[in-house]
């Protein structure tokens, strides 16, 4: 019996070496911050709250394969996946925006009390001049299997900041 398991796994992995499955994600991959000659955008994190903001990693394909803390050089003219957590998962909000090259943003994240619910939101405000702050437009995305061992995120509606 336990060969016939050994035999099976054997099998298994070899299916997938020779089906090339570059995809499945193998432990978290950080994000890949943009070169000093690339479009890129600056990120702040402003969150007095436990937890915070993170951008999920992903490939070319499009596959998730990690997250990393936000703040930082990131990607420009292309959707930045962020999430927002506090409370250990009481609160988590997926949400994407797509910076600027050259741009400057704060992400923002609070929580408050709406009778007797706690709630929780998120926005993001173009810094660059901080005289006149403006709110950024955020979307929803959500992650959705697309083939075999991947993972990918699917814009969805608007986010109303709070």
């Amino acid at each position: 019996m336990a060969r016939m398991r050994i035999r099976t796994m054997m099998g298994l992995a070899g299916c997938l070496l020779l089906a090339g499955c570059k995809d499945i994600p193998l432990g978290n991959k950080p994000y890949i911050r943009p070169l000093p000659s690339e479009p890129q955008a600056m990120l702040g994190v402003n969150s007095s709250e436990a937890g915070g903001f993170s951008i999920l990693s992903v490939k070319e394909s499009g596959c998730f394969i990690g997250t990393s803390p936000a703040a930082g050089r990131v990607r420009a003219e292309q959707d930045a996946f962020l999430g927002f957590d506090i409370n250990a998962g009481m609160c988590h909000i997926d949400f994407t925006f797509k910076p600027t090259a050259g741009g400057v943003y704060e992400l923002e994240g609070k929580r408050w009390q709406e009778a007797d619910r706690e709630m929780c939101g998120v926005r993001v405000v173009d810094a660059r001049d901080p005289q006149h702050p403006v709110t950024v437009p955020l979307h929803r995305f959500s992650m959705k299997v697309r083939g075999f061992a991947c993972i990918k995120p699917e814009i969805g509606g608007n986010l109303v900041p709070f």
